[in-house]
């Protein structure tokens, strides 16, 4: 059987509604999602 790979992303964006919402999105779409509020969460 042939193992399809996710493909993982971040979000980042200091307002959490923003983030739960894109995530919710990405993850339909069969993404691995991190998230971060700030650009030093990020990094």
């Amino acid at each position: 059987m042939t193992q399809v790979k996710q493909s993982r992303i971040l979000i980042v964006d200091d307002t959490l509604d923003n983030i739960q919402r894109l995530s919710i999105v990405m993850r339909q779409q069969n993404y691995l999602v991190n998230v971060a509020q700030s650009d030093r969460d990020a990094l």
